[in-house]
């Protein structure tokens, strides 16, 4: 897969990285439409949704959830495939909120909650 992985644009500046419950956008939706236009491998749309997977927990961890809910529903509404590139700007408000949530989360002294579903605690795609 070349262009923007799914951990680029969930909150970058943090190198953090599930599908949403309820209604509304998912992660593997974005994951599936960036590897139809791009083409990756069914390992690449795993990763992409692991990732996507892992960050969600995160934020709902962090308390950040429906930051991570306007996110990812941006990036539904916002991206799209020109020619074999996906182009996922238009979010960089949301994804700044997204940011500062776990960021502030993370900093305020507290130790993370361990989720025990076996992801690890490092950053995605190191």
């Amino acid at each position: 897969m070349k262009s923007v992985s799914l951990s680029a644009l969930l909150v970058a500046s943090l190198s953090l990285g599930a599908v949403l419950t309820g209604c509304g956008s998912s992660v593997a939706d974005f994951c599936e439409a960036q590897c139809e236009c791009e083409g990756c491998s069914d390992n690449d749309l795993d990763e992409c949704i692991d990732e996507g997977e892992d960050f969600e927990h995160r934020a709902e961890r962090e308390g950040c959830e429906d930051r991570f809910d306007e996110y990812i529903s941006c990036l539904d509404s916002e991206a799209e495939c020109r020619g074999d590139d996906f182009d996922a700007d238009g979010c960089e408000a949301e994804e700044d909120d997204l940011d500062d949530c776990v960021r502030d989360s993370s900093s305020s002294g507290d130790p993370p909650e361990e989720d025990g579903g076996g992801s690890s605690s490092g950053s995605p795609g190191e």
